[in-house]
Protein backbone atom coordinates (compact mmCIF):
# COMPACT_ATOMS: atom_id res chain seq x y z
CA UNK A 1 0.00 0.00 0.00
CA UNK A 2 1.47 3.31 -0.87
CA UNK A 3 0.85 7.05 0.09
CA UNK A 4 1.53 8.35 -3.49
CA UNK A 5 -1.95 9.59 -5.44
CA UNK A 6 -3.90 8.50 -1.93
CA UNK A 7 -5.62 11.18 0.28
CA UNK A 8 -5.65 10.30 4.05
CA UNK A 9 -9.40 10.49 5.38
CA UNK A 10 -9.22 12.47 8.79
CA UNK A 11 -11.95 10.45 10.58
CA UNK A 12 -11.56 9.42 14.50
CA UNK A 13 -9.87 5.96 12.91
CA UNK A 14 -7.02 7.98 11.92
CA UNK A 15 -7.11 9.91 15.49
CA UNK A 16 -6.96 6.70 17.04
CA UNK A 17 -3.77 5.70 15.21
CA UNK A 18 -1.85 8.79 15.82
CA UNK A 19 -2.62 8.30 19.36
CA UNK A 20 -1.81 4.84 19.18
CA UNK A 21 1.47 6.26 17.45
CA UNK A 22 1.93 8.62 20.27
CA UNK A 23 1.42 6.07 23.55
CA UNK A 24 3.24 3.46 22.03
CA UNK A 25 6.56 5.70 21.32
CA UNK A 26 6.32 7.36 24.74
CA UNK A 27 5.77 3.46 26.13
CA UNK A 28 8.82 2.64 24.20
CA UNK A 29 11.18 5.47 25.63
CA UNK A 30 10.15 4.51 28.54
CA UNK A 31 10.92 1.02 28.72
CA UNK A 32 14.36 2.15 27.39
CA UNK A 33 15.21 4.19 30.25
CA UNK A 34 14.08 0.48 31.67
CA UNK A 35 16.58 -1.30 30.28
CA UNK A 36 19.72 1.17 30.73
CA UNK A 37 21.80 -0.39 33.57
CA UNK A 38 22.57 3.13 35.88
CA UNK A 39 18.86 4.58 35.24
CA UNK A 40 17.22 1.01 35.74
CA UNK A 41 19.08 1.02 39.47
CA UNK A 42 17.98 4.29 40.44
CA UNK A 43 14.29 3.82 39.01
CA UNK A 44 13.95 -0.18 40.16
CA UNK A 45 10.95 -0.55 42.51
CA UNK A 46 9.82 2.96 41.81
CA UNK A 47 6.63 4.57 40.06
CA UNK A 48 8.21 5.18 37.15
CA UNK A 49 8.12 0.82 36.56
CA UNK A 50 4.44 1.49 37.19
CA UNK A 51 3.92 3.88 35.18
CA UNK A 52 6.01 2.32 31.75
CA UNK A 53 4.14 -0.99 32.84
CA UNK A 54 0.68 0.09 32.54
CA UNK A 55 1.22 2.28 29.80
CA UNK A 56 1.73 -0.57 27.92
CA UNK A 57 -0.84 -2.66 29.25
CA UNK A 58 -3.63 -0.66 28.80
CA UNK A 59 -2.62 2.49 26.99
CA UNK A 60 -1.14 0.47 24.10
CA UNK A 61 -3.16 -2.13 24.38
CA UNK A 62 -6.38 -0.45 24.48
CA UNK A 63 -5.98 2.16 22.22
CA UNK A 64 -4.95 0.13 19.70
CA UNK A 65 -8.13 -2.13 20.48
CA UNK A 66 -10.37 0.60 20.22
CA UNK A 67 -8.68 2.06 16.93
CA UNK A 68 -9.08 -1.71 15.11
CA UNK A 69 -12.88 -1.58 16.51
CA UNK A 70 -13.70 1.96 15.10
CA UNK A 71 -12.27 0.43 11.81
CA UNK A 72 -13.93 -2.60 11.66
CA UNK A 73 -17.16 -1.03 13.27
CA UNK A 74 -19.30 -0.65 10.19
CA UNK A 75 -18.12 -4.32 8.56
CA UNK A 76 -18.81 -5.82 12.19
CA UNK A 77 -22.57 -4.19 13.23
CA UNK A 78 -23.44 -3.16 9.42
CA UNK A 79 -23.90 0.69 10.57
CA UNK A 80 -21.91 3.58 11.10
CA UNK A 81 -20.96 4.75 14.27
CA UNK A 82 -21.61 7.52 16.02
CA UNK A 83 -18.95 10.20 15.57
CA UNK A 84 -19.74 12.80 18.46
CA UNK A 85 -19.25 9.97 20.86
CA UNK A 86 -16.47 8.19 19.39
CA UNK A 87 -14.76 11.61 19.44
CA UNK A 88 -15.01 12.17 23.03
CA UNK A 89 -14.36 8.14 23.73
CA UNK A 90 -11.14 9.69 22.06
CA UNK A 91 -10.53 12.74 23.78
CA UNK A 92 -11.15 11.82 27.82
CA UNK A 93 -9.95 7.95 27.27
CA UNK A 94 -6.88 9.82 25.72
CA UNK A 95 -6.52 12.69 28.03
CA UNK A 96 -7.55 10.43 31.05
CA UNK A 97 -4.27 8.30 29.87
CA UNK A 98 -2.01 11.17 29.73
CA UNK A 99 -3.34 12.73 33.48
CA UNK A 100 -2.93 9.51 35.17
CA UNK A 101 0.48 7.96 33.83
CA UNK A 102 2.51 11.19 33.44
CA UNK A 103 2.22 12.02 36.95
CA UNK A 104 3.60 8.25 38.06
CA UNK A 105 6.65 9.04 35.69
CA UNK A 106 7.28 11.79 37.88
CA UNK A 107 6.69 10.23 41.01
CA UNK A 108 9.18 7.44 39.52
CA UNK A 109 11.51 10.35 39.59
CA UNK A 110 11.44 11.74 42.50
CA UNK A 111 12.27 8.28 44.34
CA UNK A 112 8.46 7.49 45.11
CA UNK A 113 8.83 3.89 45.90
CA UNK A 114 6.00 1.02 44.83
CA UNK A 115 4.09 -1.59 46.86
CA UNK A 116 3.64 1.21 49.57
CA UNK A 117 0.51 1.86 51.90
CA UNK A 118 1.00 5.40 52.74
CA UNK A 119 3.28 8.05 51.08
CA UNK A 120 4.67 11.24 52.32
CA UNK A 121 2.71 14.52 51.51
CA UNK A 122 5.01 15.69 49.23
CA UNK A 123 3.58 13.09 46.54
CA UNK A 124 0.04 13.81 47.42
CA UNK A 125 -0.82 16.15 44.70
CA UNK A 126 0.56 13.90 42.19
CA UNK A 127 -1.21 11.45 43.11
CA UNK A 128 -4.52 13.48 43.33
CA UNK A 129 -3.67 13.97 39.68
CA UNK A 130 -3.37 10.16 38.79
CA UNK A 131 -6.63 9.58 40.52
CA UNK A 132 -8.46 12.13 38.28
CA UNK A 133 -6.66 11.12 34.96
CA UNK A 134 -8.10 7.74 36.04
CA UNK A 135 -11.56 9.30 36.88
CA UNK A 136 -11.43 10.80 33.27
CA UNK A 137 -10.88 7.65 31.65
CA UNK A 138 -13.58 5.88 32.96
CA UNK A 139 -15.39 8.97 31.41
CA UNK A 140 -14.06 8.08 28.25
CA UNK A 141 -14.92 4.19 28.80
CA UNK A 142 -18.36 5.75 29.65
CA UNK A 143 -18.63 7.80 26.20
CA UNK A 144 -17.36 4.33 24.27
CA UNK A 145 -20.65 2.71 25.07
CA UNK A 146 -22.75 5.90 24.54
CA UNK A 147 -21.35 5.35 21.13
CA UNK A 148 -22.58 1.95 20.99
CA UNK A 149 -25.79 2.72 22.25
CA UNK A 150 -26.11 5.65 19.94
CA UNK A 151 -24.80 3.84 17.25
CA UNK A 152 -27.56 0.97 17.31
CA UNK A 153 -30.07 3.64 18.37
CA UNK A 154 -29.73 5.45 15.26
CA UNK A 155 -28.59 3.10 12.57
CA UNK A 156 -27.02 5.08 9.98
CA UNK A 157 -26.36 3.70 6.64
CA UNK A 158 -22.64 2.67 6.13
CA UNK A 159 -21.51 4.12 2.81
CA UNK A 160 -18.50 1.85 1.25
CA UNK A 161 -16.23 3.13 -1.45
CA UNK A 162 -14.72 1.76 -4.32
CA UNK A 163 -12.27 -0.22 -2.58
CA UNK A 164 -14.87 -1.37 -0.23
CA UNK A 165 -12.89 0.10 2.59
CA UNK A 166 -15.68 2.17 5.08
CA UNK A 167 -15.87 5.98 4.20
Amino acid sequence: MTLINGALKVDVVLAWSMAYIMVFLVGGFTGMWLSHVALNISMHDTFFVIGHFHLMLSGVVLVGSFTGFYYYFGALFGIRYSRFFAYMHLIYYNGGIWLTFVPMFWLGFSGMPRRIHDYPAVFMGWHSMASTGHMITLVGAIFFFMMILDSHIEKRVVIYSTLGLPR
